[in-house]
């Protein structure tokens, strides 16, 4: 099968982008590691939060544009449209960006996150396992999107690649 300079290119900038998706699910898991909860360091979850917000977000984002960026947010505002989920933001990236400001406000700044507290422990696990959750709904549009269309098989593998192990 001839595969062409331009797909060849948007299948490595694919493969990219889904390499920063599990660099920033990484970070999102450290954030919840026992015995760093609460502590502002290079090891501490505000230090992982801010790594996963830029790999999210990433350089040159503007908030709900569809041409500007080229991480994972804008991957969310792209395909939100082909399933309705654009209100001017996707509904994915609102729901993300609400959730990190979540921990970073009223969890890790007003010590919420203290193992001391089981029912804000969990309520931080809750939203961290949320924010990784909503991580994961752009991927798997796009794999829906590409089995429909029958697009390159290529990418229906990237993208199933990325969600399986998951499961």
């Amino acid at each position: 099968e001839h595969v062409s300079t331009q797909q060849r290119m948007d299948l490595l900038l694919t493969w990219i982008l889904l390499r920063v998706f599990t660099l920033a699910l990484g970070k999102m898991k450290e954030i919840m590691k026992v015995g760093i909860c609460c502590t502002i360091s290079h090891e501490g979850p505000l230090f992982n939060l801010d790594l996963a917000a830029g790999f999210y977000i990433g350089i040159g984002q503007d908030e709900g544009d569809n041409e500007s960026g080229d991480m994972l947010y804008n991957l969310a505002e792209h395909i939100s449209k082909d399933f309705n989920q654009d209100n001017g933001v996707s509904v994915v990236n609102e729901k993300i960006i609400e959730l990190m400001n979540d921990i970073k406000d009223d969890i890790i700044e007003m010590n919420l996150c203290s193992l001391d507290n089981e029912d804000s422990y969990n309520n931080f696990r809750w939203k961290v396992n949320s924010i990784i959750s909503y991580m994961n709904v752009p991927l798997v549009q796009n794999l829906i999107r590409h089995l429909l269309d029958g697009s390159d098989r290529n990418f229906m593998e990237m993208y199933a690649l990325a969600i399986l192990p998951q499961i």
